[in-house]
């Protein structure tokens, strides 16, 4: 398994060593591409900015030799701008590359790691207070000509954190964070709602330890069912698909997978 290295991180290297062991590894997509093809400009752009100021030189002073300083004012300006221009350039190149050489997100056994721009981001599952997963497909021609992805992340202190599809094998990485982070979260969740708090998932839809209050009125778990169709979520009475009783995107739902989780298998009424 590969393991990203740390060694440009030292003030996280503890923290990150306390997740346990790497579970998978997702690095930005194209990141081959955009590394080496990058580096590789880089150091052509310098190299060739090298050479042909050391062959202008060269020339300037055969020129010199013949015609006098004066030459200089003439035919100086225009190529030492040019080489400076492809020497800033490529030096801007390289210390891009390195900036970015271990822009990635890995995954520990009890928590996320996101590499960029040479500074680490820790997200331990266990502080997740909401976890959201985007799927959306572009479709033109009748044909998917592209798939939007976005995960949603929320603390305990408010704090957000969103990743879109910026890596690769994105459906992996949501699979996997579900895995990870989703029996804790409804764990966490059940007894927040046995202590008698309320789980928000939509303005008009909480969860109690009842029941589902939608819209004012409580639904009782065991009455209430899901339905979802075209990233729209319909919740009605169960055996009853015509008695709508909320409706609502589902991009507009909050913890979708633990909502659906509670219908499934219902708390203990008090």
């Amino acid at each position: 398994m590969f393991q990203p290295n740390q060694q440009n991180h030292p003030i996280e290297n503890d923290r990150v060593a306390d997740l346990g062991h790497v579970v998978n590894h997702f690095p930005i997509q194209n990141h081959i591409i955009k590394r080496w093809l990058s580096l590789i400009l880089g150091v052509l752009m310098i190299l060739f900015a090298l050479a042909f100021t050391i062959n202008l030189i060269y020339q300037m002073w055969t020129a010199i030799q013949v015609h006098g300083r004066a030459i200089l004012l003439s035919v100086l300006p225009f190529p030492t701008a040019l080489f400076a221009l492809m020497l800033v350039g490529g030096s801007i190149m390289l210390s891009q590359v390195r900036v970015h050489w271990s822009d990635s997100i890995t995954l520990f056994e009890t928590g996320l790691v996101k590499f960029t721009r040479n500074r680490v981001r820790i997200w331990p599952y266990a502080t997740t207070h909401r976890f959201d997963s985007h799927i959306k497909q572009i479709i033109f021609g009748g044909s998917n000509v592209n798939t939007r992805m976005k995960i949603i992340l929320e603390g305990n202190t408010h704090k957000r954190w969103v990743i879109r599809n910026d890596y690769i094998r994105m459906e992996e990485l949501i699979h996997l964070l579900r895995l990870k982070i989703l029996p804790g979260l409804v764990e966490r969740a059940r007894q927040s709602l046995a202590d008698g708090e309320t789980i928000k998932f939509h303005k008009g839809c909480q969860a109690t330890q009842d029941g589902l209050n939608i819209n004012g009125e409580l639904s009782p778990y065991d009455q209430t069912e899901a339905m979802i169709h075209n990233h729209v979520i319909k919740l009605h009475q169960k055996g009853n698909p015509g008695d709508i009783l909320f409706k609502s995107k589902i991009s507009n739902i909050k913890n979708l997978d633990l909502l659906l989780d509670l219908l499934k298998n219902p708390p203990n009424p008090t």
